[in-house]
């Protein structure tokens, strides 16, 4: 499989932090909760901006993401807030294709309802993504056509909301 975009979809105010950063080299794209993050006038994020240098920037969005400073474990950070219906997203042409096995670690903390999705790769021949749905983890892939979108994927552990929590989705590459 072939993921050729990757979108940020929360629908219940999520934020997302990396918990050690990790060298650059190797990675296909990097996001940092608080780093490269374009705000407009009004506050809120208008792009996410690849730190690996890759030029891969999130810069389609809805709703109004945000830059929030928490305080996890001791430590001040700036976490991407994407409450409500907010999301980032690029395009399959700015976000490229991942052509081995990969892997997806986001470090998180839910709010308490709603279901939706950390990433979604989308491509015409399948959906391989990352979601919270009826209260647990899911991740998996679908098929096309796009119609198959709702069909639930694998559950893999209940939600834990206000926790911050480590996820590693891992995917093999197909060869499509």
């Amino acid at each position: 499989m072939r993921w050729r975009g990757l979108a940020l979809i929360m629908l219940g105010g999520w934020g997302l932090a990396l918990a050690q950063d990790p060298p650059s080299a190797g990675l296909h794209v990097r996001y940092v909760a608080g780093t490269g993050l374009l705000v407009n006038a009004s506050g809120v994020v208008t792009q996410w901006w690849d730190v690996a240098g890759s030029g891969r920037h999130l810069d389609r969005r809805g709703g109004s993401p945000r830059s929030l400073a928490v305080t996890a474990n001791g430590t001040n950070r700036e976490v991407l807030r994407l409450g409500g219906a907010a999301w980032l997203c690029a395009t399959s042409g700015a976000f490229g294709a991942l052509t081995n096995d990969r892997t997806v670690v986001v470090r998180s903390r839910l709010a308490a309802g709603g279901d939706g999705f950390l990433f979604d790769g989308s491509t015409s021949v399948g959906m391989t993504r990352g979601r919270v749905r009826q209260g647990n983890w899911e991740t998996g892939y679908q098929p096309s056509p796009i119609a198959n979108a709702t069909n639930q994927d694998v559950p893999t552990v209940a939600v834990s909301t206000g926790a911050w929590q480590t996820h590693a989705f891992s995917f093999d590459h197909q060869g499509a």
